[in-house]
């Protein structure tokens, strides 16, 4: 992960919808061609420099939230990796492509 991309999740972490928008960041990771064991490792990484896992606070909590949808410990809707994935049926409406 260089720079560009950590700065880009921690705008997301620290936005007023760090979930909505970290799941924002790695659906475009995965259309680019990224995998799951990527999105893993940056959703770690972003984890550990911002200092959410240590202050365990709600970010920390969105990190996770967004970690079972990457790892499909989520309905099969929400499973950003899921071969049939489609955003169209995810719980919720995602924020726009920033």
């Amino acid at each position: 992960m260089d720079n560009a991309e950590l700065t880009r999740y921690l705008v997301a972490l620290n936005s007023d919808d760090p979930f909505g928008h970290l799941v924002r960041l790695i659906i475009e990771l995965k259309k680019a061609g990224g995998t799951e064991a990527q999105a893993r490792e940056y959703l770690h990484e972003v984890d550990k420099r911002s200092g959410a896992y240590d202050a365990d606070d709600g970010r920390h909590e969105s990190i996770l939230d967004v970690l079972d949808c990457v790892g499909g410990w989520c309905s099969q809707n929400n499973h950003i990796f899921a071969r049939d994935f489609d955003e169209k049926r995810f719980y919720r409406k995602l924020p726009p492509v920033t």
